[in-house]
């Protein structure tokens, strides 16, 4: 799939990234909810995404009355009433700090999302974004009305009930592949639903809440309604990752690949889009929150590393350190000013402990490497920096000095995980996550006993300050693009016809009957010739001849014939159903308004012969 140009997100654009243009016979309705409008199942999850909905909906009244009253502060000129409205604005500012406060709270929720954790630090899973309704359905009835000329348009309350519908299903979808299916598929839906229905007068206005500050966006831009969308993929699939990861193998291969989706998913979009709204599409949010799934994927291979392969130390002492420069990428990216500004404050500092702590898990393998299995001096030096007192192991006394070293690991590791404790400990928020605390305060009790017990058996000796361990990993985390081809949907409004001739940017005119008759002894023909297929175009109308005086012209779309709809039929077919019907036929054809105005001479584009040759009749 390519793209020619990124739509932007500014108002009135029409610009749209093509998703896809397959077809499919997906099961219809089986994201219906039944029941009420939005029919929530009450989990965890969904009370979290509620709550959220609350917010959002409270930051948009108190940014309202925000902007109301700066209006009026600058309407006046009165000192009483500007005293006034800024005691108002104070307490509206003070409310959206409240109000954030909460947002952020929401957004380290991270226990909610996931089932097992385990002695593992918990990872940092994302909200979807939230949208409000929108009823089509009067705008694609006024459309189907007065573009389609269609009559009888209670025929297509079914595709527009099914348009809505899905939707209405993304916004509350499952936290697997049929909620990933879900809402792929209502993108694919709307970038047909987009061409043949959509035109820069169109006003359908969607609106967005910001997934880290909440704040509202509304635009008119169906670009801005599927980078949305794909958000929330990408978003799900943060989710799906946090959900998966568990203490089997198979459970964090499958999360790491799922972080990976996500990183690929916030790619495309930052790639695809330009000018976002708000700051969770903008290209420099979304290149943090790609290293962030990043970094926790690679947290998954460390984790796997700690499964596969129990007693080879070095190996997770390597690996740890990966996933420590991984998370210090994080921190690089998150601290611009751009992206610092909305990203909750306990994300900032689960990232800084995820950096110290396994930086210090990476000391600590070091340590048990060196003092309970065979690592030579060679391998022990190929994993540590060089320039440190121990890259290099004194020939007398080996043994001491190998617990020498040992120990100066192990209470390096120590050091680390109290700071680890220490910035858990600052954050208010990040001090309900009482998973975190239980693996810090174990990590760190583990370390300080072999620290103690080390520094028994080595009392005279002193301790050095150890080499950082170098990052090196089996496995490098990367993103995996996503195959957006591979969901095939169905048109629901094939029976409009091809979409290359019946979409919103070609004007046709309204339905005509055209009736022929021939003397059936006469040697005569109709005296037009068609060519292409889907639907067929009339190419050639002969002078005086039977087509031309019963109202035929050159580059008319027969989309009927003899009461059968022939808009999709191939020209082999079409031209066979004419010699079949003989010397009577009557045709239903739609003329392109750039004939009416431009005369009879057809716009090129309006034609395509698909390589098929005339058909004379």
């Amino acid at each position: 799939m390519t793209n020619t140009q990124s739509p932007e997100f500014d108002e009135g654009s029409e610009d749209s990234v093509e998703l896809s243009g397959h077809r499919s016979s997906h099961s219809s309705g089986s994201f219906i909810r039944h029941g009420s409008n939005r029919n929530w199942a009450e989990t965890g999850r969904t009370k979290l995404q509620k709550e959220r909905q609350r917010i959002h909906q409270e930051i948009n009244r108190e940014i309202q009355i925000r902007a109301g009253a700066e209006r009026l502060f600058r309407a006046t000129n009165s000192r009483r009433h500007h005293e006034k409205i800024a005691a108002e604005l104070a307490v509206v500012n003070a409310n959206l700090q409240i109000l954030s406060e909460e947002m952020a709270e929401l957004n380290t929720s991270v226990h909610v999302y996931q089932d097992q954790i385990g002695e593992c630090v918990p990872m940092i899973p994302l909200g979807l974004k939230e949208t409000v309704d929108i009823d089509f359905a009067d705008m694609l009835t006024d459309f189907l009305s007065r573009h389609y000329h269609v009559e009888n348009v209670e025929d297509f309350q079914g595709p527009i009930g099914l348009f809505m519908s899905l939707r209405d299903a993304c916004r509350s979808p499952s936290r697997d592949d049929s909620g990933l299916r879900v809402i792929l598929e209502y993108v694919h839906t709307l970038s047909l639903v987009e061409k043949r229905f959509f035109t820069p007068k169109t006003d359908i206005r969607f609106t967005w809440y910001d997934s880290l500050s909440g704040r509202p966006a509304t635009q008119r831009s169906v670009a801005f309604e599927k980078a949305s969308m794909l958000f929330n993929v990408g978003a799900l699939y943060t989710q799906i990752g946090a959900r998966q990861r568990s203490s089997s193998i198979q459970g964090l291969s499958e999360a790491s690949v799922s972080f990976e989706k996500a990183t690929g998913i916030f790619q495309f979009v930052a790639s695809s889009f330009n000018n976002a709204p708000s700051t969770d599409l903008r290209a420099e949010t979304l290149s943090m929150l790609g290293s962030l799934m990043l970094a926790q994927s690679q947290e998954c291979v460390y984790e796997l590393s700690l499964l596969s392969d129990t007693s080879d130390h070095l190996l997770h002492s390597q690996e740890a350190a990966q996933v420590s420069k991984s998370f210090l990428a994080v921190h690089d990216n998150v601290s611009s000013s751009i992206v610092k500004k909305d990203v909750p404050y306990p994300w900032i500092s689960l990232v800084l402990v995820k950096v110290q702590f396994y930086k210090a898990t990476s000391h600590y393998h070091l340590g048990l490497a060196v003092i309970e299995s065979e690592t030579s001096k060679d391998d022990l030096q190929k994993c540590l920096e060089p320039t440190s007192p121990d890259s290099v192991i004194s020939s007398g006394s080996e043994g001491l000095s190998r617990r020498s070293i040992a120990r100066s690991h192990v209470r390096q590791a120590t050091l680390l995980l109290e700071e680890c404790i220490r910035i858990h400990r600052m954050c208010r928020l990040l001090r309900k996550v009482d998973t975190l605390l239980t693996v810090l305060t174990k990590a760190h009790d583990k370390s300080l006993s072999l620290y103690q017990r080390l520094e028994e058996e080595d009392n005279f000796e002193s301790v050095s300050r150890p080499a950082n361990v170098i990052p090196k990993t089996r496995k490098v985390a990367k993103s995996i693009p996503p195959d957006l081809a591979r969901f095939k949907i169905k048109d629901s409004f094939h029976q409009l016809g091809p979409l290359n001739v019946f979409n919103a940017s070609t004007e046709l005119s309204k339905p005509r009957v055209v009736h022929l008759k021939k003397d059936p002894n006469a040697p005569v023909s109709f005296g037009f010739s068609v060519r292409g297929s889907s639907p067929v175009s009339v190419t050639d109308v002969e002078l005086n001849s039977i087509a031309e005086k019963a109202g035929l012209r050159k580059g008319d779309y027969i989309v009927g014939l003899n009461e059968e709809n022939v808009r999709w039929e191939l020209h082999e077919n079409v031209v066979q159903r004419m010699k079949d019907a003989g010397s009577e036929m009557t045709l239903m054809v739609v003329t392109p308004s750039a004939l009416l105005t431009n005369g009879t001479e057809p716009v090129k584009e309006a034609v395509k012969t698909n390589g098929h040759k005339k058909g004379k009749n």
